[in-house]
């Protein structure tokens, strides 16, 4: 009896292990993105916090045409790492940090982040290093 006991233990404790290797690799193909929504991409030019008196936070970034884009960011919307899918404060955006941004236009013509989606320095460099010099 304690066999079949210490037997069936240890096939949980398997079955536990491989779940959670498949959960670790699904979060780094995962590129979150409400349908409906739509991209912008650019570096971070500042980030405002939500505080007492203002419930959500401004991002503001640049875009890849030069163009200042701000967005509204409630605490509803998803702001994680690109490169390991965690989730993250917004306060851990730095300035001129590459990012994603899946956003919604209001009927008032302001853009809401859903999701946004932060670039380590490395794969900034690399993505930098990539494209060949014009001629």
């Amino acid at each position: 009896m304690k066999r079949f006991i210490f037997m069936i233990l240890i096939s949980c404790l398997a079955a536990s292990v491989s779940f959670a290797e498949e959960s670790n690799t699904v979060k780094k193909e995962v590129n979150l993105r409400t349908e409906g929504t739509e991209v912008a991409e650019g570096k971070v030019l500042s980030v405002t916090p939500s505080g007492v008196a203002k419930p959500s936070a401004d991002l503001v970034i640049i875009d890849d045409k030069g163009s200042d884009v701000r967005f509204t960011v409630s605490s509803a919307a998803v702001v994680y790492s690109g490169s390991d899918g965690k989730l993250m404060s917004l306060n851990e955006l730095l300035v001129g940090q590459r990012v994603l941004v899946n956003y919604v236009k209001t009927k008032d013509g302001a853009n809401k982040a859903t999701g946004v989606k932060a670039f380590p320095k490395e794969e900034e460099r690399a993505a930098e290093e990539d494209v060949a010099p014009a001629k």
